[in-house]
C-alpha cells in the first residue's frame, strides 16, 4: 500500500509540473547525514542546514544536493556539478545493517538505520575493493530520499481548501443525493478508523517501547563483548605502523567486527604494513589504500 501511493505521488507530480527525475551514476560524491539537534525549531532548520553545507563540505567550492526528511538532513558533495539526482539518493531503502551494493560505476558500503541512509563511502568499480564479500545490486524502483513538488503542494492548508471546494461544488451541482451519501460514508469510516486507533493504539505504543528496550539492552551486549577485541586489534595496528615517520591519525571506525583506521603520513612503506597487519592471525582481511586527501591512507582490517 505504501508502495503504490508513493508511485501516485510520482504519476501525478510528473503530470503537473512535467518533470522528470534524471539520476547521476557517473559523478562521485560525498555522502553525509546530520540528524536534528533535539528542541531545534522548524523555523531554526534553515540556517541550521547552510551551517551544515558550509562546515562538511570535503572541499573548497563543492558542489552540494541537499534535502530534508523528517530525522535530518542529507548532504551529497561533489567536484563537479550534478547531472541530476545522485544515484544513493534514488535508489531503495535496505534492513537496518551494513550492506555492500554495487552500481553500474561505484561500489558502495552503506549503513542504514529505520530506513534511513546513515553511512554511505564509494568505490571506483574498476577495483575490486570487497574482495569475496557478497553484495547487492543498487536498485532504483522506490526512492528513499526524494524531493516532492506534490508532497510539498499539500502540506499547505489553502491546498486542501481548494481542492475541497472545487470538489464540493462539483458534485453538489451534479446530484445533491450523492453529496449526501458520500458524507456519510466518510463520517462513518472516519468513526471507524477513529475508534480503531483508540483501541489499537496504546497495543502499538507498548510494542514499540519493549522492542526499543530490548535492542538497547542487546547493544550494551554486543559492546561488553566486542570491547576487548578493539583494543587489542588497534594495539596491533598501531604495532604495524610504529616505524612510520611523521605520522598523524585523522579517524578510527569501529564497527561489525572492522577497524578502519585514517592517518595522514608523507613517508609510510605500504608493502611493509600491510605484510605485517596480514602475519596477525587474529585478522582475516586486511586493505589499505589512499584517501582522497593527499599523503593520507586508509588502513581497513577485518576482525576474525
Amino acid at each position: 500500500m505504501k508502495n503504490l501511493l508513493k508511485n501516485s505521488l510520482k504519476k501525478l507530480e510528473h503530470l503537473i509540473w512535467q518533470k522528470s527525475e534524471s539520476v547521476d551514476s557517473t559523478t562521485a560524491t560525498f555522502y553525509f547525514f546530520e540528524p536534528f539537534p533535539s528542541g531545534l525549531d522548524k523555523a531554526e532548520r534553515h540556517k541550521w542546514c547552510e551551517l551544515k553545507k558550509e562546515t562538511k563540505a570535503p572541499f573548497p567550492s563543492a558542489y552540494c544536493h541537499s534535502q530534508l526528511i523528517e530525522t535530518g538532513l542529507c548532504m551529497w558533495f561533489s567536484k563537479e556539478p550534478l547531472h541530476g539526482l545522485p544515484e544513493t539518493s534514488c535508489c531503495n531503502a535496505l534492513e537496518d545493517g551494513v550492506h555492500f551494493v554495487k552500481s553500474s560505476e561505484y561500489l558502495y558500503k552503506q549503513t542504514w538505520k529505520g530506513s534511513v541512509l546513515i553511512n554511505c563511502a564509494s568505490f571506483s568499480n574498476s577495483e575490486n575493493y570487497f574482495g569475496d564479500i557478497e553484495h547487492k545490486a543498487l536498485r532504483l524502483e522506490q526512492s528513499w530520499c526524494t524531493h516532492r513538488d506534490i508532497k510539498e503542494l499539500l502540506d499547505k492548508p489553502k491546498t486542501y481548501f481548494v481542492l475541497m471546494s472545487i470538489v464540493f461544488l462539483s458534485v453538489f451541482a451534479y446530484h445533491f443525493f450523492l453529496v449526501t451519501s458520500v458524507y456519510i460514508q466518510a463520517q462513518f469510516v472516519e468513526n471507524r478508523n477513529t475508534k480503531l486507533n483508540d483501541e489499537i493504539g496504546p497495543i502499538l505504543n507498548a510494542q514499540d517501547q519493549a522492542n526499543t528496550k530490548f535492542r538497547f539492552v542487546e547493544h550494551i551486549q554486543n559492546w561488553r563483548n566486542q570491547k576487548t577485541v578493539f583494543a587489542h586489534s588497534i594495539g596491533l595496528v598501531f604495532t604495524a605502523l610504529k616505524d612510520t615517520q611523521d605520522i598523524n591519525i585523522l579517524d578510527i571506525v569501529w564497527q561489525t567486527n572492522t577497524i578502519e583506521l585514517v592517518f595522514y603520513s608523507a613517508e609510510v612503506d605500504v608493502s611493509r604494513v600491510v605484510e605485517q597487519l596480514q602475519e596477525q592471525i587474529e585478522f582475516e582481511r586486511v586493505n589499505i589504500r589512499p584517501h582522497s586527501l593527499a599523503q593520507t591512507w586508509v588502513i581497513e582490517v577485518g576482525i576474525k
